[in-house]
């Protein structure tokens, strides 16, 4: 058996071991906060940049989808317009006949002998 004094020096050394060893533990651990601080800001920039991108996205598709209903009502309005101008040649169609007609009798100083044509009454 060990004797009163190897006793307390062996306790000695053992709390010795345990407070240096309390020591390391402790730095250990203040490390590893300030690390996980570190990460935790930095997790919290990346957020707010994520966050930023987000809505910069959201903003971009609102704008498209603003543009996107412009180009719709464009398109409309340039289908209108031709439908319009089809419509206009057409009429065109008719008359150019008849006007050349008539500037025909105006150039040869006809135009008293054309018969008028009168609708008939019902």
């Amino acid at each position: 058996m060990l004797s009163l004094a190897g006793r307390i020096s062996l306790a000695g050394v053992m709390a010795g071991a345990l407070m240096i060893g309390g020591c390391a533990t402790q730095e250990a651990v203040e490390h590893a906060q300030a690390t996980a601080d570190q990460a935790m800001s930095a997790a919290q920039r990346a957020q707010s940049s994520a966050d930023g991108a987000a809505s910069a996205a959201q903003a971009a598709g609102a704008t498209a989808q603003s543009a996107q209903s412009a180009a719709e009502a464009a398109a409309s309005t340039a289908q209108a317009a031709a439908a319009d101008a089809h419509n206009a040649n057409a009429r065109l169609d008719v008359l150019e006949p008849k006007v050349q007609h008539l500037m025909h009798h105006h150039r040869h100083r006809t135009w008293r002998n054309v018969r008028h044509h009168r609708h008939h009454r019902r």
